[in-house]
């Protein structure tokens, strides 16, 4: 899902805080319980590695980059063509 990461700065007399946004892959367990086990700023690469983790764990991937929207997606066709397709 996409969130922001902020890092703070801090000097002797000053303080800083930056946003930058990042994409989080989470798996969850136990029906509401989750771990985070990999972050980058790019898309696509955030589902070539959920794919590779759906398929070791044989679980379903769910596309959650739009709040409130979320989609399952279809591991066969994004893994053959690259292309995210949706299921039911």
């Amino acid at each position: 899902f996409n969130t922001t990461e902020n890092i703070t700065v801090r000097a002797v007399s000053a303080e800083t805080t930056n946003s930058s946004a990042i994409i989080l892959l989470n798996i969850f367990y136990n029906t509401n319980q989750k771990v985070t086990v990999y972050s980058t700023t790019d898309i696509k690469e955030a589902f070539d590695v959920a794919s590779h983790f759906a398929d070791a764990l044989d679980i379903d991937l769910l596309d959650a980059t739009t709040k409130n929207d979320y989609k399952w997606v279809d591991k066969i066709v994004f893994r053959e063509n690259g292309e995210l397709i949706y299921i039911d």
